[in-house]
């Protein structure tokens, strides 16, 4: 029994006296072209660096001074680590995606030691400006979330160029020809200069394409890495996406829609008409192409086309935007294809005792669009009796034809009837007097709407107008629902 007593206190001593593991230090030099990075750049003025630790499933982005050196601020325990840093000209940045002209890298995995401190140099990489065919310094149009192709449109062959890297010495350009099921092909070509002309649709299905520059130095060092670029649907990537120009309208919309717009005559002596006002809040003038598509029409094929410019700062209002701007008569809805314009309408008919009798319209919105099959959209405060009806407008936004179902519900939900309506690409329909069309009452107070997106490969997206002929119609979006 003593002999089993001294063996555990032994072993419990042991464990007692065991070294414990200390928090390290981490820091090194910052690099470009293998010398230090303010002997090329100067314009630096903030650095962010990303520490991600993989042991604790934890991530910590820290702002730190630019200099030729750094040290991560909190000293870190021992273990598997991934890195990133960007040091940009921008002063308040505070995150680690990379523009064109930031300095970044992205330190594979690291393995921080059991030590008092732990140098580690980090050989930063120029983001790549692209001058040609678009400035990678701006929102390129295009669309590079769940679609394909990708990229921004550009004619069959064109002239990609950038800016010179600094301390470059040659450069070649890697061409991934892509198709939309994930298949691709690949190619260095060696570039003399800073561009190269682009030929679309070399290979066999090809439908789209990537790019990326690879600048090196006099040693074989990698200077140049593909910066962030910004999509006009919101999304990005991180090469330089092109898909070659379709004839005629374009899929995939990344504009504005207007769910409808009238220039058309009415009851008795009404006549209704739409104004488009137009705002640009860039100092860039800008000329928008619209597309008009009538009601119930196939919005790739009957649809008409115009321009509208609007300088920089400026507003424009075009009354009867269907009569001044495409010269035609009738109902539909207009698609404004830049995505930066403030965009507002109204249709109205003058009133027999003087102003107008009408209403107001914005564009449909991101939260309006069903994307998904399945997913579903509600409004509520459907009514019909007393001089008051409701009308619902069905609108396919994406290019893609689609079906809708729609049911309405009483005001506690229970259904009172459901039907589907199909939509050509780009399409609109106007469901008139939706409570007779969908259940055949003649009356209903505080009922709901609610649409679906059933089937296809389109976009929809609903709005509910309330007619009253004692008052102004009120325009209610259908939201998607979570």
């Amino acid at each position: 029994m003593q002999d089993r007593l001294f063996v555990l206190l032994v072993l419990s001593g042991a464990m007692l006296s065991a070294p414990t593991a200390q928090a390290t230090t981490v820091g090194g030099d910052l690099t470009y072209g293998g010398l230090p990075v303010s002997e090329t750049f100067t314009n630096m003025q903030s650095g962010v660096m990303q520490v991600r630790s993989i042991d604790q499933n934890t991530t910590v982005n820290y702002v730190f001074p630019v200099g030729d050196t750094y040290q991560i601020p909190a000293d870190l325990d021992p273990g598997a680590y991934r890195l990133w840093f960007v040091l940009t000209p921008r002063s308040d940045e505070d995150g680690t995606t990379h523009w064109s002209g930031d300095l970044y890298r992205a330190v594979g995995l690291v393995d921080v030691p059991d030590q008092a401190r732990f140098d580690l140099d980090v050989e930063l990489q120029l983001g790549v400006h692209v001058t040609q065919p678009l400035d990678s310094l701006t929102i390129w149009p295009g669309a590079t979330c769940g679609v394909c192709p990708k990229g921004a449109s550009q004619p069959s062959s064109f002239t990609f160029g950038w800016a010179e890297i600094p301390r470059a010495v040659h450069y070649e350009v890697q061409v991934y020809r892509r198709d939309c099921s994930g298949g691709f092909s690949s190619e260095i070509v060696p570039v003399v200069g800073t561009s190269m002309e682009i030929e679309q649709g070399q290979v066999p299905g090809e439908q789209f394409l990537e790019l990326e520059v690879l600048a090196y130095d006099d040693q074989e060092r990698l200077l140049s890495v593909s910066p962030f670029i910004l999509y006009s649907d919101g999304c990005g990537t991180y090469r330089f996406t092109f898909q070659p120009e379709q004839d005629g309208r374009p899929i995939h919309s990344t504009g504005q829609h207007v769910a409808q717009i009238a220039s058309v005559g009415g009851v008795g002596t009404s006549f209704w008409s739409s104004a488009l006002i137009l705002t640009n809040p860039t100092t860039e003038d800008i000329t928008s192409i619209l597309y008009y598509t009538p009601r119930d029409a196939d919005g790739l094929v009957a649809y008409q086309e115009a321009s509208i410019d609007v300088p920089a700062g400026s507003c424009r209002v075009a009354e009867d935007v269907l009569g001044s701007v495409f010269g035609v008569t009738g109902a539909g809805s207009l698609e404004i294809e830049s995505p930066v314009l403030v965009v507002a309408s109204r249709t109205s008919t003058p009133a027999a005792v003087g102003g107008a009798y009408g209403q107001g319209l914005m564009p449909i919105s991101a939260g309006q669009v069903l994307t998904t099959v399945g997913s579903r959209a509600l409004a509520g405060g459907v009514v019909k009796g007393g001089g008051a009806r409701s009308n619902l407008v069905l609108n396919e936004v994406w290019g893609k034809s689609a079906t809708a179902g729609i049911s309405l519900l009483d005001r506690d939900g229970a259904l009172l009837g459901t039907r589907d309506y199909p939509l050509a690409a780009y399409s609109n329909h106007q469901v008139n007097d939706i409570v007779r069309e969908l259940s055949g009452l003649d009356s209903l107070v505080d009922g709901q709407v609610e649409v679906r997106l059933e089937g296809g490969q389109g976009r929809i997206a609903a709005t509910l107008s309330l007619v009253d002929t004692s008052d102004d119609p009120v325009t209610v979006p259908l939201l998607v629902l979570p």
